[in-house]
C-alpha cells in the first residue's frame, strides 16, 4: 500500500480468503482502524488511524481469527515532506565521491536526493531517518542536501541541510623548515611553512597564498588581497591581518589540526571566499567583517572582543565558542546560527547573537 499522511485516510483492504466474513475488527499495527465496512467477502473499506512514521502490517479479524501478516498487508505511514537535519561528513572534495550519511524524517518513500541542482550519484535508504548517499562532482561552495519523496515533494532547505565542496589542497610552491630571522615576504604561488620558526614579519602579496602548519611565527603577518591563508597548529605571536583574500581562510579545520594560540588581534575582512575559525585560541580582539563568502567561527577561546559584522554567504555560523569579553553580531546576512550548540559570552551579546549566546 502507498505511503500515506497519518490518520483518516480511507483504504481499500482486499481480504485473502473469501471465506472471511463476519469482519469484528481492522487494525494497523496494534492500532485499530477509525472505522471499517465490510463491503464484500473480500474487501474491507477501512480509515486508517492515526500512527507514527514506519510500516505496519494491516490485519482483518473475523469469528475464525486474525489474518496472518505478509508482505502485501504492509502499509507505510510517512511524514507529509520529508526533512534533512543533518549531514555527515559536511565536508568533500569538489570531484564528488564521498560517502554522506543523512539524517532526517519521511524518508521511507525517498525517489531522489540531490547536492544543489545536481543528483548523487547513488543513494540508499536505511530507515525513514536516513539514507546514504555518494556526492556528485561539484563547484567550491555549499550547497543544500535535499530528498525527494514519491508522494510529498522535496525537503526544504536550511542550515542543517548543507554540504561544502573543497577544492583539493594546492601543492606547495616554496616550502620552509627549520628557523628563519629575516622577513618574509610571499610575492607568489603557495608558501608553506611545515615545522617552521618565522622570527620577523610576513607580507603576503596580491594573489600570493600562505600556509602555516605545526609553526611559530613570532612577527605580524599582513596579506591584502591574498589566494588562500591557511592556519593548521600554528601559532603566531604577532597581528594577523587578512583583506580582500580570493581563496579560502581556514583557521583550523577542526579535525586533523591542533589548536592554532594567536595570542593578539585578528582581522579577516572583505574576503569573497569561505571563512573558517575552528579551534582558535586567542588573546586579543577578534574581527570578521564583511566577508561575502559564508563564515564560521566554532568551537573557539576568545579572550577579547569578537566581531562578526556585514558578512554574507551561504550561511554564517557562530557556534559552540567561548567569549571573555563581548560578541557583536549586526548585519550579517543570513543572520548568525549556532546550529544547536550554544556560545558562552562572559559579556555581553548583542543583536544578532542575542538568542545564541549565554552568559
Amino acid at each position: 500500500m502507498q505511503a500515506v499522511v497519518p490518520g483518516l485516510v480511507v483504504e481499500r483492504l482486499h481480504v485473502a480468503h473469501p471465506a472471511d466474513t463476519g469482519v469484528t475488527a481492522v487494525s494497523f499495527g496494534t492500532v485499530a482502524a477509525t472505522s471499517f465496512t465490510a463491503e464484500s467477502d473480500t474487501t474491507v473499506i477501512a480509515t486508517a488511524p492515526a500512527h507514527a512514521d514506519g510500516t505496519v502490517d494491516a490485519t482483518v479479524t473475523n469469528p475464525a481469527g486474525t489474518s496472518a501478516t505478509v508482505a502485501a498487508d504492509q502499509y507505510t505511514y510517512a511524514a507529509a515532506a520529508p526533512t534533512v537535519t543533518s549531514v555527515a561528513p559536511a565536508t568533500g572534495p569538489s570531484g564528488g565521491g564521498t560517502t554522506v550519511t543523512i539524517t532526517g524524517t519521511g524518508f521511507s518513500d525517498a525517489t531522489g536526493v540531490s547536492f544543489g541542482s545536481v543528483a548523487a550519484s547513488s543513494f540508499t535508504v536505511n530507515s525513514t531517518t536516513s539514507i546514504t548517499a555518494v556526492t556528485p562532482a561539484g563547484s567550491a561552495g555549499t550547497v543544500d542536501v535535499q530528498v525527494t519523496s514519491r508522494f510529498y515533494g522535496t525537503s526544504p532547505i536550511g542550515a542543517t541541510d548543507q554540504f561544502t565542496y573543497q577544492v583539493p589542497a594546492p601543492v606547495c610552491t616554496t616550502t620552509i623548515t627549520g628557523t628563519h630571522s629575516t622577513q618574509l615576504t610571499v610575492s607568489s604561488g603557495l608558501t608553506c611553512l611545515v615545522n617552521a620558526e618565522q622570527s620577523s614579519s610576513v607580507t603576503v602579496a596580491a594573489g600570493a597564498s600562505l600556509s602555516v602548519t605545526n609553526s611559530t611565527i613570532n612577527g605580524t603577518v599582513t596579506a591584502t588581497s591574498p589566494g588562500t591563508i591557511t592556519y593548521c597548529g600554528s601559532t603566531e605571536d604577532g597581528q594577523l591581518s587578512v583583506s580582500g583574500a580570493t581563496g579560502a581562510v581556514t583557521l583550523g579545520d577542526g579535525g586533523s589540526c591542533a589548536a592554532d594560540t594567536i595570542p593578539s588581534l585578528i582581522s579577516i575582512t572583505g574576503a569573497t571566499s569561505s571563512v573558517t575559525v575552528n579551534g582558535l585560541e586567542e588573546s586579543g580582539t577578534l574581527t570578521l567583517s564583511g566577508d561575502t563568502g559564508g563564515v564560521t567561527l566554532s568551537s573557539s577561546s576568545v579572550d577579547g572582543l569578537v566581531y562578526v559584522e556585514n558578512n554574507a554567504g551561504p550561511s554564517v555560523t557562530v557556534a559552540g565558542n567561548t567569549v571573555t569579553g563581548s560578541l557583536y553580531c549586526t548585519g550579517n546576512n543570513p543572520a548568525p546560527t549556532d546550529n544547536g550548540s550554544i556560545n558562552t559570552v562572559s559579556g555581553t551579546a548583542t543583536s544578532q547573537c542575542a538568542a545564541i549566546a549565554e552568559r
